[in-house]
């Protein structure tokens, strides 16, 4: 078996694109409650307008419109979408069950892996583009952890006036995670 890796630049160059709309979204959002300025509209609107512009690739997959085979994958969207913003409000608004919604969020993640793998139409996963998104969504659930304990909001942090900056190793996670995903999905 050849385990080569393949990366499609047709596919690369716009998934590397909607990643980065995705990460400055988190990076202008975060970086502006952490400044104590509250809450960024254009952070926001980035991080969804990443999202529907994924969930829109994904219904294009070679080029054509392919609902049959692609919808899986769109949901897998959508539920990472609505889980990571469920999440987010959970822990601004100090939620009692913000594990609760992080553990959602956790296993949106890996779903959503797993379906960027699965082909619905020959019904096998591809174990290199599976290498490649579980790994990045485990980095992504991971740099969660780091940023979640360095935010101004965090449940867990109870003196307001501690570090509380995005920038820390959890951003660093963030986008490989998402690197790591889009490379993972330009090879299928």
């Amino acid at each position: 078996m050849d385990n080569t890796i393949l990366l499609q630049k047709n596919k690369l160059y716009p998934l590397l694109f909607i990643a980065g709309l995705v990460i400055s979204g988190v990076l202008i959002a975060d970086h502006s409650v952490d400044s104590g300025k509250g809450e960024n509209a254009l952070g926001g609107n980035l991080f969804i307008a990443g999202w529907l512009l994924f969930a829109l690739f994904l219904a294009f997959p070679n080029g054509k419109f392919d609902l049959k085979n692609s919808w899986l994958k769109i949901l897998g969207a959508i539920l990472v979408l609505v889980a990571a913003t469920t999440s987010q409000k959970s822990m601004k608004n100090k939620n009692a069950n913000h594990m609760m919604f992080f553990g959602l969020f956790a296993t949106a993640w890996i779903f959503f892996a797993w379906t960027l793998a699965y082909d619905l139409e020959t019904k096998s996963l591809d174990s290199n583009v599976f290498q490649f998104t579980l790994l990045g969504s485990l980095a992504v659930i991971g740099s969660m952890f780091v940023l979640k304990n360095n935010r101004r909001y965090s449940v867990d942090n109870q003196d307001l006036s501690g570090p509380s900056n995005v920038y820390n190793p959890g951003i660093g996670l963030f986008t490989l995670g998402w690197v790591m995903v889009m490379a993972g999905i330009s090879q299928a």
